[in-house]
């Protein structure tokens, strides 16, 4: 079940982000966490938090149908770990690798070689021999981060992959269609 919820700017102005969905309360500092959206961010509205797990099929394909929307200036999107464990073998091992290199639009590549990855003990082989001088964090500074993604995607609720918050402003607003993004 795809979930994607609205945050913006325009509460500043007293409008509301029409036609996208209802709004919920949940707080935009929850959802973002000090994070950098992978994409630049100096003249966005809108701030898609996604909830995600690199091995989960849907949540490639969303990723793949989104990546030209969320490219857009006015979208600063930001990625959360949510690896589905139990479904699927590598999803640590992703989730981990992500949140050792830097934030921000840096990572972008690595986001996207991470969704192209289907998994294998060679596959991973290769793509650490690659990626490997990407790292950044340590071990203890990975562990820090993926235990704030876990709590944060429970105190919103989260229950599956994909799962997106848009922060627009201070308000939320909860989106069960990606295509709605088109038109903002």
């Amino acid at each position: 079940t795809l979930c994607l919820f609205i945050i913006g700017r325009d509460l500043v102005e007293n409008r509301d982000v029409k036609g996208v969905g209802r709004r919920v309360d949940i707080s935009p500092d929850l959802l973002t966490n000090g994070r950098v959206p992978i994409y630049d961010s100096a003249n966005a509205d809108y701030m898609p938090v996604e909830f995600m797990d690199y091995q989960c099929h849907p949540c490639q394909k969303m990723g793949l149908k989104l990546q030209p929307v969320l490219a857009r200036p006015n979208f600063a999107p930001i990625i959360r770990q949510y690896p589905l464990f139990r479904v699927y073998p590598f999803a640590e091992r992703a989730a981990r690798f992500a949140l050792s290199v830097n934030d921000g639009p840096d990572s972008r590549a690595i986001h996207e070689s991470l969704f192209r990855l289907r998994g294998s003990e060679d596959d991973w082989r290769d793509f650490l021999r690659n990626h490997a001088n990407k790292r950044v964090r340590s071990a203890e500074e990975v562990d820090k981060r993926l235990k704030e993604d876990l709590l944060a995607a429970k105190a919103a609720n989260v229950q599956g992959t994909p799962q997106l918050f848009l922060i627009h402003g201070r308000n939320v607003y909860e989106v069960t269609s990606p295509e709605l993004l088109v038109n903002l």
